[in-house]
């Protein structure tokens, strides 16, 4: 594996492989893009900071522009750019899973069925309509022994 240093004073790290397009990790490309939304470091800087060249840290932003415009315009909300954060995403996330769901070859197959119902579950809790799947209540037991002198013991 290639090593890469994240910025001049991370240590070296391992190059995340979860993502197609990117080395970073997930956090880190939120890093980069509030970095890129508050604009007080140039291009090779960050390039340097993030193991990357120019040209990528250019094409990140073109890619990431519509989450680096919603941090720029809200800088104070430390969850800007996380599309997910939103409701109304997530929401759109279960459907589509749901969807294509449905539209799969293996649809009946009962795993694909109990996945189709966790996902209207799921829909379900994000809007409210479920109660709590569990309530925890602790009541404090107080404990009288009547006939007994606590002295005396």
């Amino acid at each position: 594996m290639t090593e890469v240093a994240v910025n001049k004073d991370a240590a070296v790290r391992k190059t995340y492989r979860g993502g197609s397009r990117s080395s970073l990790q997930p956090y880190q490309q939120l890093a980069l893009m509030r970095q890129i939304a508050v604009n007080d470091k140039t291009m090779t800087a960050l390039a340097s900071d993030y193991g990357m060249t120019v040209q990528g840290i250019r094409e990140f932003a073109k890619r990431h522009d519509n989450e680096i415009t919603e941090i720029r315009d809200h800088m104070a909300d430390q969850f800007a750019g996380l599309p997910l954060v939103r409701k109304e995403n997530r929401l759109a996330e279960y459907e589509d899973a749901i969807m294509r769901l449905r539209e799969h070859p293996n649809s009946d197959h009962h795993e694909w069925v109990k996945a189709e119902f966790q996902g209207l579950r799921n829909i379900a809790e994000e809007l409210g309509q479920l109660p709590p799947r569990a309530t925890v209540t602790v009541v404090p037991v107080i404990h009288v022994i009547e006939g007994v002198d606590v002295e005396d013991l």
